[in-house]
């Protein structure tokens, strides 16, 4: 006599309900990304942080931006395969993508908000055209559906640590190209101003931290609200 066949929710994944959330939350995600990078070649009024063309990829701001909707592409997919069968838990990899992701969005948002504006004559200044995407709209919808829509097996706490390589990696580049290469050669300008007067060991001190620090928060809340067994 054939078995019959049953099926269950892994323990800890979340539910139909919070992965249609998620899918809507990071289709919109992507759509904004993708529709903010077409202005950055389309609409010559870039505004203050983004360039016309590729000269947009040399800001943190396209760059977090881009890595956050390829993260919710990822988990677009999976939420898919999910909804389609009978639920689950999100693979982990997608999950620590989606967290590298929302770590760098979610800096963005703030390092506007506490210090660029300050520079820019206020927030308000940051969040016209398409940075209204990139600095507010992407950071928030990243937030929101992490850490409320987005879970499985429960992230280690030294994966706070890993959103940090990247954002290095840019980092690292930033300073070689604003402080070793001429400007007649390619060289940036210092547009985020961490390097005034070849000063850059205590501005990478401070956004090493808060790195770590947002991490931390982020990756506490996406416990705190997991769904019970």
């Amino acid at each position: 006599m054939a078995k019959k066949k049953t099926t269950k929710k892994a323990a800890g994944g979340p539910g139909k309900t919070q992965l249609a959330l998620s899918l809507i939350l990071n289709v919109l995600i992507f759509a904004f990304t993708a529709y903010s990078v077409f202005l950055c070649f389309y609409n010559a009024d870039s505004g203050q942080l983004t360039a016309d063309g590729l000269k947009a990829f040399r800001y943190f701001t396209v760059d977090s931006n881009i890595v956050c909707a390829l993260a919710a592409l990822a988990v677009v997919i999976a939420d898919v395969r999910l909804l389609s069968g009978n639920g689950g838990q999100l693979p982990k990899w997608v999950l620590l993508f989606k967290f590298v992701g929302t770590v760098g969005v979610t800096l963005t948002m703030l390092t506007c908000i506490l210090y660029l504006s300050k520079m820019t004559g206020g927030f308000g200044n940051l969040i016209r055209g398409k940075e209204l995407f990139m600095h507010l709209l992407t950071p928030v919808l990243a937030i929101v559906s992490y850490v409320l829509f987005e879970h499985g097996a429960p992230l280690k706490l030294w994966t706070i640590f890993l959103p940090c390589v990247p954002i290095a990696a840019y980092g690292a580049v930033y300073f070689y190209m604003v402080l070793s290469v001429p400007k007649d050669r390619g060289g940036w300008n210092d547009f985020y101003a961490l390097a005034r007067n070849r000063n850059w060991v205590v501005p990478v001190l401070v956004m090493a931290a808060a790195i770590v620090l947002i991490s931390l928060v982020l990756w506490g809340l996406n416990r705190m609200f997991r769904p019970r067994k």
